[in-house]
Protein backbone atom coordinates (compact mmCIF):
# COMPACT_ATOMS: atom_id res chain seq x y z
CA UNK A 1 0.00 0.00 0.00
CA UNK A 2 1.26 3.48 -1.08
CA UNK A 3 1.23 5.32 2.20
CA UNK A 4 2.18 8.93 0.18
CA UNK A 5 0.58 11.96 2.13
CA UNK A 6 0.07 15.09 0.53
CA UNK A 7 2.90 17.59 1.36
CA UNK A 8 0.31 19.61 3.96
CA UNK A 9 -0.46 16.24 5.36
CA UNK A 10 3.08 16.04 6.58
CA UNK A 11 4.63 17.17 10.27
CA UNK A 12 7.30 18.21 8.53
CA UNK A 13 6.43 20.77 6.77
CA UNK A 14 3.74 22.38 9.68
CA UNK A 15 7.16 22.58 11.23
CA UNK A 16 8.99 24.66 8.59
CA UNK A 17 5.80 26.84 8.50
CA UNK A 18 5.84 27.41 12.30
CA UNK A 19 9.62 28.38 11.79
CA UNK A 20 9.16 30.46 8.83
CA UNK A 21 6.13 32.58 10.49
CA UNK A 22 8.38 32.64 13.60
CA UNK A 23 11.24 34.64 11.54
CA UNK A 24 9.53 37.05 9.68
CA UNK A 25 7.71 37.97 12.95
CA UNK A 26 11.06 38.29 14.59
CA UNK A 27 12.08 40.72 12.27
CA UNK A 28 9.20 42.66 12.05
CA UNK A 29 9.54 43.23 15.71
CA UNK A 30 13.46 43.86 15.57
CA UNK A 31 12.58 46.10 11.76
CA UNK A 32 9.93 48.16 13.99
CA UNK A 33 12.95 48.43 16.96
CA UNK A 34 15.58 49.81 14.66
CA UNK A 35 13.29 52.24 13.69
CA UNK A 36 11.74 53.39 16.93
CA UNK A 37 15.50 53.32 18.17
CA UNK A 38 16.37 56.21 15.18
CA UNK A 39 13.68 58.29 16.68
CA UNK A 40 14.98 58.35 19.83
CA UNK A 41 18.48 58.88 18.54
CA UNK A 42 17.20 61.73 16.74
CA UNK A 43 14.91 62.87 19.47
CA UNK A 44 18.13 62.53 21.60
CA UNK A 45 20.64 64.37 19.15
CA UNK A 46 17.70 67.07 18.85
CA UNK A 47 17.26 67.32 22.46
CA UNK A 48 21.08 67.56 23.72
CA UNK A 49 23.00 68.21 20.91
CA UNK A 50 24.14 71.92 21.03
CA UNK A 51 23.64 74.24 18.19
CA UNK A 52 23.64 77.83 17.57
CA UNK A 53 20.04 77.34 16.81
CA UNK A 54 16.83 75.99 17.72
CA UNK A 55 13.11 75.72 19.09
CA UNK A 56 13.01 76.59 22.75
CA UNK A 57 9.04 77.69 24.28
CA UNK A 58 8.22 77.26 20.82
CA UNK A 59 10.15 79.72 19.82
CA UNK A 60 12.94 79.84 17.07
CA UNK A 61 15.86 81.12 18.00
CA UNK A 62 19.38 81.83 16.42
CA UNK A 63 22.88 82.92 17.27
CA UNK A 64 24.38 84.91 14.70
CA UNK A 65 27.77 86.77 14.00
CA UNK A 66 29.50 89.04 16.79
CA UNK A 67 30.57 92.44 17.16
CA UNK A 68 33.35 94.03 19.68
CA UNK A 69 33.30 97.35 20.56
CA UNK A 70 33.35 99.79 23.84
CA UNK A 71 31.54 100.97 26.67
CA UNK A 72 31.66 105.42 27.46
CA UNK A 73 34.69 103.86 29.60
CA UNK A 74 36.36 101.93 26.85
CA UNK A 75 35.59 98.62 28.68
CA UNK A 76 35.39 95.84 25.48
CA UNK A 77 31.28 95.17 24.60
CA UNK A 78 30.68 92.03 22.57
CA UNK A 79 27.74 92.46 20.96
CA UNK A 80 25.76 88.96 19.84
CA UNK A 81 23.30 89.20 16.87
CA UNK A 82 20.13 87.21 17.98
CA UNK A 83 17.26 86.28 15.82
CA UNK A 84 14.13 85.83 17.54
CA UNK A 85 11.04 84.33 16.20
CA UNK A 86 7.79 83.10 18.28
CA UNK A 87 5.65 80.33 17.13
CA UNK A 88 3.42 80.92 20.48
CA UNK A 89 -0.57 82.55 20.16
CA UNK A 90 0.29 84.69 22.33
CA UNK A 91 2.85 87.57 22.29
CA UNK A 92 6.15 86.76 23.98
CA UNK A 93 9.65 88.62 24.86
CA UNK A 94 12.79 86.69 24.63
CA UNK A 95 13.59 88.25 28.25
CA UNK A 96 10.67 86.41 29.62
CA UNK A 97 11.37 82.99 28.47
CA UNK A 98 15.10 82.51 27.62
CA UNK A 99 18.01 83.04 29.90
CA UNK A 100 21.08 83.93 28.27
CA UNK A 101 24.75 83.52 29.45
CA UNK A 102 28.34 83.65 28.09
CA UNK A 103 31.15 82.30 29.24
CA UNK A 104 35.05 83.64 29.00
CA UNK A 105 37.96 81.04 30.32
CA UNK A 106 35.02 79.10 32.27
CA UNK A 107 33.59 82.28 33.79
CA UNK A 108 30.11 83.57 33.16
CA UNK A 109 30.75 87.34 31.96
CA UNK A 110 28.31 89.75 32.77
CA UNK A 111 26.05 92.48 30.76
CA UNK A 112 27.55 96.16 30.77
CA UNK A 113 26.61 97.87 34.04
CA UNK A 114 25.55 100.89 31.60
CA UNK A 115 24.77 101.04 28.41
CA UNK A 116 25.82 104.38 27.34
CA UNK A 117 27.63 104.80 24.85
CA UNK A 118 27.51 101.18 23.15
CA UNK A 119 26.94 101.80 19.51
CA UNK A 120 24.56 99.12 17.95
CA UNK A 121 22.72 97.82 21.12
CA UNK A 122 19.44 98.81 22.35
CA UNK A 123 18.85 97.00 26.11
CA UNK A 124 15.46 97.32 25.74
CA UNK A 125 15.07 95.12 22.73
CA UNK A 126 15.25 91.50 24.89
CA UNK A 127 12.54 92.36 26.34
CA UNK A 128 9.65 94.10 24.04
CA UNK A 129 7.19 91.45 22.72
CA UNK A 130 7.02 89.98 19.65
CA UNK A 131 3.78 88.61 17.92
CA UNK A 132 3.20 85.28 16.44
CA UNK A 133 5.36 84.13 13.51
CA UNK A 134 7.40 87.59 13.80
CA UNK A 135 10.93 87.58 13.31
CA UNK A 136 12.66 89.82 15.54
CA UNK A 137 16.64 90.68 15.53
CA UNK A 138 18.50 92.50 18.06
CA UNK A 139 21.91 92.42 20.03
CA UNK A 140 22.77 90.78 23.42
CA UNK A 141 25.60 92.87 25.29
CA UNK A 142 28.34 91.01 27.36
CA UNK A 143 31.18 92.84 28.86
CA UNK A 144 34.26 91.45 28.54
CA UNK A 145 37.25 90.48 30.54
CA UNK A 146 39.58 89.99 27.48
CA UNK A 147 40.04 90.27 24.31
CA UNK A 148 41.55 87.41 23.03
CA UNK A 149 39.82 84.66 24.81
CA UNK A 150 37.19 82.39 23.17
CA UNK A 151 33.25 83.58 24.33
CA UNK A 152 30.59 80.73 24.46
CA UNK A 153 27.05 82.09 24.22
CA UNK A 154 24.62 79.87 25.83
CA UNK A 155 20.72 80.33 25.64
CA UNK A 156 18.26 78.37 27.84
CA UNK A 157 15.10 77.82 28.81
CA UNK A 158 14.37 80.44 31.93
CA UNK A 159 13.18 78.30 34.03
CA UNK A 160 15.53 75.47 33.14
CA UNK A 161 16.44 71.98 34.48
CA UNK A 162 19.32 70.42 33.94
CA UNK A 163 18.27 68.89 30.32
CA UNK A 164 16.44 71.43 29.38
CA UNK A 165 17.96 72.37 25.35
CA UNK A 166 20.85 74.64 24.97
CA UNK A 167 21.67 76.79 22.04
CA UNK A 168 24.98 77.68 22.54
CA UNK A 169 27.78 79.00 20.19
CA UNK A 170 31.52 79.58 20.68
CA UNK A 171 32.84 83.08 19.29
CA UNK A 172 37.00 82.90 18.67
CA UNK A 173 38.50 85.84 20.02
CA UNK A 174 41.62 85.77 17.54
Amino acid sequence: MNDKKTIYKKWWFWCLIFLVILFFVGYGAFVNDMSSDENLIKDIEEKYLQSDKGEINNCYIEIGDYAITNDYSGNPILLVKVSFTNNNEESKAFSSIINSKAFQDGIEIEPPISTYGINDYNWQDKSKEVQKGIKFEFNLAFKLSNTTSDVIVELSQLLNSSNSKKITKTFKMN
